[in-house]
């Protein structure tokens, strides 16, 4: 992925609709997707499950395709039509975020009667303007901006050439949102070759020297940057157990940049994967923060949800909660990483 990914343009509602999935990360399904635009571009966009009580948006760089998700307070979703004054103080909260000046509705399930009613019914509550609203299946959509009866029409994501664009230009989409909590899923804590790996690497790590361990997590990540399914269980294991120390988190974190994010993500999801509870929050920090960084939003809000279950303290996880709070867009990572590397070179004079 570049560190400028460049800019996508859907010219038709089957355009839109092949154009959603990338935006979002994922194939939404039972959803209320909003796509903010400022100067007819999307600047943010938003979802709420149909089917569950968590609301997600994404931010996205105005020359970009990416962004990263925005989890939020709002009305619980299977209740929209009952508390359409929530959703009216949610889009508010949408809108001061974005600067948005327009917003399209699409509702995704397997009902149109159901789905139309929901984005007329938010429609009439939005603080800015409604440019679309549709309802979509898996086959077919309904544009009930362009008429009061809308006929439904057929569209198809894989072949149309805005996901051809998206693909050439490396961003992905996957085939849901369950996807996206695999890659931030640990292992069995039973698992027997696990827990053996933890155990090695903490033996490994018992016998590294204090002053050597930020160079090796360094070296362990700038080594399997390129190829990081090449880490085998216990090496998972002990860049886990090194990254419990600040310093070397930090060490490590700094490492990312935007070119170079997807490989981190690649890199942490794994460690992810062989990491017992234990040992699992700073390495899912690090996945969120990296996921943030490449654009993969629906991944940083995955990531900072088990954070916050397991450690709602921890001071990186807090970070994740404000990147999503305030929808800062990956390029805020170029400044926040100048600001790090100061602070870092700073405390190595005064320690010196």
């Amino acid at each position: 992925m570049t560190s400028t990914p460049p800019l996508i343009r859907a010219r038709s509602h089957e355009g839109t609709l092949a154009a959603i999935p990338y935006l979002m990360g994922f194939h939404p399904e039972n959803s209320l997707v909003f796509l903010f635009a400022a100067d007819r571009r999307v600047v943010l966009t938003a979802r709420i499950d149909l089917t569950s009580k968590k609301p997600d948006a994404t931010a996205h760089d105005i020359d970009d395709f990416h962004g990263d998700d925005l989890s939020t307070q709002a009305t619980e979703p299977a209740h929209l039509l009952d508390d359409l004054e929530g959703v009216n103080r949610y889009l508010n909260h949408l809108v001061s975020v974005s600067g948005a000046d327009q917003v399209s509705l699409v509702a995704y399930g397997d009902d149109p009667d159901t789905g139309l009613r929901i984005v007329k019914a938010v429609a009439d509550v939005s603080p800015i303007p409604v440019a679309d609203r549709i309802h979509a299946t898996t086959t077919h959509f309904w544009a009930a901006c362009c008429s009061s009866d809308p006929e439904p029409e057929p569209y198809e994501v894989e072949s149309h050439e805005v996901a051809a664009q998206a693909v050439m230009a490396g961003v992905t989409a996957l085939p849901g949102r369950a996807a996206v909590v695999d890659l931030a899923a640990g292992p069995d804590p039973e698992d027997p070759a696990c827990r053996a790996a933890q155990r090695a690497a903490a033996r490994q790590l018992k016998a590294i020297k204090r002053r050597r361990r930020l160079p090796l997590a360094e070296a362990i990540v700038q080594r399997h940057l390129s190829n990081p399914g090449m880490m085998d269980a216990t090496t998972c294991a002990l860049l886990a157990q090194l990254v419990d120390d600040i310093q070397c988190r930090d060490a490590v974190w700094l490492l990312m940049d935007r070119p170079t994010a997807e490989q981190h993500v690649a890199l942490w999801s794994r460690v992810v994967a062989h990491t017992l509870p234990q040992w699992e929050v700073p390495p899912l920090c690090l996945l969120g923060v990296a996921a943030w960084i490449a654009g993969n939003g629906a991944l940083l809000v995955e990531c900072a949800s088990r954070v916050r279950s397991a450690d709602p303290d921890y001071s990186l996880g807090r970070i994740l909660d404000d990147i999503q709070a305030r929808a800062l867009p990956p390029t805020f990572w170029d400044e926040l990483r100048r600001d790090l590397q100061d602070d870092r070179g700073e405390d190595a004079k005064r320690a010196s």
